[in-house]
């Protein structure tokens, strides 16, 4: 049976009837009865095959091919249709990731999913301008889904292509269509002109006739098509050279249990070096604000990293970079606070009543000025020759050949697999021993501590991720992720407050009286109380957070892992 689709109310009744009854004389159980007779009401196709391309000999490409096709089945041409598109994704490949692709076309901004090139949802965009953010789509599902999936990234444009689409139906002997086929030519622009069409051929099969499409499967294959050229994203990536997924922020590292320590950490200082050069050119555009975070954890993890692989490297290599890395962090510190206050900056007014909520638009017009002037102190800091001789020196450490018997790096021909286990063990002791010593009582020093702590047991278990069981491993990062969340939470509520109150004073030491004034101060008072009490609630479920992931559960699978 090819389609199921039932109807009728009658055939509908006599189906649950029969189900029913058998049910009961048989003793059968149908568990999902319900969903069964839901899918019997609304028809479905139960093999509606998905719509997919196959490449095109260039001997065969255009009239050629239709001809062929034309020897075989009956056809029915449509007009050729030629459009223009243009692809966007973020940095990241987040709508990649997520199995999606966004183009416009048309003046309108189209989201498909990647399997089958099937329209998920669209909007009309007429203006010449660009989006970047979500926030900068018209009020809809689609603008939604994009938050979801984008959060704060802003879209690149990845490529232009140019399509010319001849709609081909195939016929059967009543001249019914038994499937629709296109013949797509892609071609990129905004390239060099010998850059060479890409003819694909897209199979859109119809419900009820499986049998056609697997004939015109085995014809056109036997005609040399290559079967699964991708999706039409995959293809424009190939002829323009981007990798879909060719940037992501995570450590992903292969390391052998085998591998000496030094060369395992060469491994992992490499890739965390890649991720601050694929970083540096986002930041000085000031694409998004995630550029700069990116760089900024790949300089914490690399700073953890030297301080937690002991004894792997030289120890005047290992101080010199830490001293390094610790500058270049520092160099970054004010412009990414001022760019998580103006993320905020929706949150903030939303706790605040809606009268004193404009009365916070001088507090973020400040903040605003100030990262501007930050955004271009970084920039300059960014092309002198101390930043770039740290890089350029410590990558050509990380590319040298390791020394035999240096001094202080006892550690280096170790397994790898062994020092993993012996860090990991160490830190998560730290965590579990400072942790179960705080109570409601304790001073809030003791969280940051613990919080500093919870950060080098998640790196290091993500240094060494490649080296233990996949669904375990994760399986922990994911419960250390949660204590993180709420340890994290709090420390930015306390920073946020000290910095709000240090503006209030500086606002009140104006000695200004008028009503702007008045209720700029009674607005960010307001925003500091808020925020206080948001402070204490995270601080009252930090108990039931921390039981969480020390549970028995854990603490067993922490001991099996890493001894």
């Amino acid at each position: 049976m090819d389609a199921v689709i039932l109807q009728e109310p009658q055939v509908l009744f006599r189906l649950e009837t029969s189900i029913t009854r058998y049910s009961a004389r048989w003793q059968i159980r149908f568990p999902d009865r319900k969903h069964i007779f839901q899918n019997l009401r609304n028809p479905i196709n139960l093999n509606m095959a998905i719509a997919y391309r196959m490449l095109v000999p260039e001997s065969r490409a255009g009239k050629t091919m239709i001809g062929d096709i034309a020897k075989r089945y009956p056809i029915k041409l449509e007009p050729s249709i030629r459009e223009t598109c243009r692809f966007y994704d973020t940095f990241d490949w987040l709508l990649y990731g997520a199995q999606l692709m966004l183009f416009n076309k048309a003046q309108t901004f189209h989201l498909h999913r990647l399997k089958d090139e099937a329209e998920v949802e669209s909007v009309p965009w007429p203006s010449r301008k660009q989006p970047r953010f979500w926030w900068d789509f018209p009020e809809s599902h689609f603008r939604q889904t994009l938050k979801s999936k984008m959060d704060v990234r802003a879209l690149l444009p990845l490529f232009s292509i140019e399509t010319r689409t001849r709609g081909i139906r195939i016929l059967n002997k009543d001249d019914k269509t038994v499937l629709r086929v296109d013949l797509q030519e892609i071609r990129l622009l905004n390239v060099q002109e010998h850059t060479a069409l890409v003819n694909t051929l897209i199979l859109r099969p119809l419900r009820g006739y499986r049998k056609n499409v697997r004939k015109f499967e085995q014809f056109v294959a036997d005609l040399g098509l290559a079967p699964n050229a991708g999706d039409i994203l995959d293809i424009a990536s190939a002829v323009s050279g981007k990798k879909p997924g060719d940037y992501s922020a995570k450590l992903n590292v292969q390391l052998h249990p085998e591998m000496p320590g030094n060369r395992a950490a060469r491994v992992i200082f490499s890739c965390l070096l890649q991720i601050m050069r694929q970083n540096e050119a986002g930041i000085k555009a000031d694409i998004d604000s995630e550029f700069l975070h990116d760089f900024r954890v790949a300089v914490r993890r690399t700073r953890s990293a030297l301080s937690q692989i002991k004894e792997v490297l030289p120890q005047d290599v290992t101080r010199r970079f830490k001293e390094d890395f610790q500058y270049v962090g520092k160099l970054t510190n004010r412009l990414r606070d001022l760019d998580v206050y103006l993320l905020k900056e929706a949150y903030y007014k939303e706790i605040l009543p809606g009268r004193l909520r404009p009365s916070l638009d001088p507090l973020f017009q400040f903040l605003r000025k100030e990262r501007r002037k930050e955004h271009r102190k970084l920039v300059r800091a960014l092309e002198t020759p101390v930043y770039k001789d740290i890089l350029e020196n410590w990558e050509s450490f990380l590319i040298a050949p390791p020394k035999d018997g240096v001094p202080g790096a006892k550690n280096a021909e170790k397994q790898v697999n062994r020092l993993a286990g012996r860090i990991i063990r160490k830190t998560y002791c730290n965590v579990v021993s400072r942790g179960i010593k705080i109570t409601d009582a304790s001073p809030d020093e003791e969280l940051h501590a613990l919080r500093i702590d919870c950060k080098k047991l998640r790196y290091s278990m993500e240094f060494f991720q490649s080296l233990f069981p996949q669904h375990e491993i994760g399986l922990l990062i994911r419960q250390l992720k949660e204590l993180q969340n709420n340890l994290g939470d709090f420390n930015d509520l306390f920073v946020q407050q000290e910095s709000l109150q240090l503006y209030l004073e500086n606002l009140v030491a104006e000695d200004h009286h008028r009503g702007e004034e008045l209720d700029v101060a009674a607005a960010i008072g307001g925003l500091i109380a808020n925020l206080h009490h948001r402070q204490i609630a995270v601080r009252l479920a930090f108990q039931e957070t921390f039981e969480h992931f020390n549970r028995r559960e854990n603490i067993r699978l922490f001991r099996a892992l890493f001894g």
